[in-house]
């Protein structure tokens, strides 16, 4: 898709300057921090299908609960507080930061085409972990997964949990009205979209694949 190696290590570097200025802070965490929530535990992952806003309450049960990125709009507004939410900043910036002043642990993605986003939300954000797809850094780790959902579920496979259950996670439904803030309804992804849900259902079949490999059990609600 065109992506640009030298943007992403860009990008990288601006993170890791910006989650040490976070340690300084008191506002730094970790993802360490974020595997200790997850280990052993029954996660569940709310995505951007429009599946996910029929099913809510489902996460009653739930022993942990992550969000991928915008999702955090929809389980914010119907009282979920997620314990982490995984985000490239492509979604309700509101909401972000609602959720870091709950308490909720926000993992962000550095890439080549959040710079400008990086600099603007991370030194408002609490709770702050941070990964990148270019090198592992001090404050900041190199994640699998190419969107939010994917690297949500890499995060919880490789931080130890028991049990992965998926919500709004299946790519052939339409894209919930939550994942773009500027989205007024379900809709059918536009093709950049679809291209880049072909790549996270086929990561996220290789995710759960490993998973099994490890004993974790990972399923689709």
């Amino acid at each position: 898709m065109r992506y640009s190696l030298r943007e992403d290590c860009l990008a990288a570097r601006v993170l890791e300057s910006l989650l040490y200025e976070a340690l300084l802070e008191g506002r730094y965490t970790g993802v360490s921090e974020a595997c200790s929530l997850l280990r052993d535990k029954h996660v569940c992952l709310a995505g951007g299908a429009a599946g996910l806003e029929a099913r809510l309450g489902e996460l009653e049960g739930c022993e942990r609960l992550v969000a991928a990125d915008g999702a955090s709009a929809l389980l914010l507004q119907n009282g979920f507080l997620p314990d982490i939410v995984v985000t490239d900043l492509d979604g309700s910036w509101h909401y972000l930061l609602e959720a870091g002043r709950e308490g909720s642990i926000i993992v962000v993605h550095a890439h080549g085409d959040n710079v400008a986003a990086l600099k603007a939300l991370v030194p408002r954000l609490q709770r702050l972990a941070g990964t990148n797809q270019c090198m592992p850094g001090r404050y900041s780790s190199l994640a699998p997964g190419f969107t939010d959902g994917d690297r949500a579920l890499g995060l919880a496979v490789l931080c130890g949990a028991a049990r992965v259950t998926l919500y709004g996670m299946d790519t052939r439904e339409p894209t919930g009205w939550w994942s773009k803030p500027w989205l007024r309804g379900s809709v059918k992804p536009w093709p950049e979209k679809a291209r880049k849900l072909g790549i996270a259902g086929i990561l996220a079949r290789l995710f759960a694949a490993y998973a099994r490999a490890r004993g974790t059990r990972v399923e689709y609600a």
